[in-house]
C-alpha cells in the first residue's frame, strides 16, 4: 500500500496482476494490469508515478499516476 501527500491510496493485488487506486467512496479503479504478482509499492518522490516490483519476473515498474 502507498499513499500520496494529498491522501490518495494505492494497493497491489498481491498474487494477482493489478495495481489499484482505492477511491474515497470505497470503490477502486485499476491503475495498472498485466503485472506478474506485484509486490511492494511506493510513490515516487515527485509524486508523478508509482514504483512496484513484480515477483513473477523480477522487474521494477514505473506506473504514471492517473489524474
Amino acid at each position: 500500500m502507498a499513499t500520496t501527500k494529498d491522501g490518495r491510496v494505492f494497493v497491489v493485488d498481491y498474487g494477482g496482476t493489478t495495481v489499484r487506486e482505492i477511491l474515497p467512496d470505497g470503490q477502486s479503479q485499476v491503475v495498472a494490469d498485466g503485472l506478474r504478482s506485484p509486490v511492494g509499492l511506493v510513490v515516487a518522490p515527485n509524486e508523478a508515478s508509482l514504483l512496484t516490483a513484480a515477483w513473477g519476473d523480477g522487474a521494477i515498474y514505473r506506473i504514471p499516476l492517473p489524474k
